[in-house]
């Protein structure tokens, strides 16, 4: 739990920061620190922004993503989802 409450504390600080700056810093697996944000996003203090780069030059069709290289921003004010009823005919 521990862990979980540097790693709010560290994006808060930064305000953005990337997904590899948190596998680093907190010597982390991609596995590990995915499960550890998960709450964050959840809760909405959090924000995922992804963000991907090109590696063969053709992304129109099959881009290969060189890992997860999403941005994590802090949001001073938690989101919250809105529960809207649709309907599509």
């Amino acid at each position: 739990m521990m862990i979980l409450l540097e790693i709010k504390q560290y994006i808060k600080q930064h305000h953005q920061v990337r997904f590899s700056d948190i596998k680093h810093r907190f010597a982390l697996s991609e596995s590990a620190a995915q499960a550890l944000l998960a709450p964050l996003i959840r809760q909405g203090f959090v924000l995922r922004i992804e963000e991907h780069r090109c590696t063969t030059g053709a992304c129109s069709t099959h881009c290969e993503k060189e890992g997860d290289n999403s941005l994590y921003q802090w949001l001073e004010r938690p989101l919250k989802p809105l529960s809207v009823p649709i309907q599509i005919t």
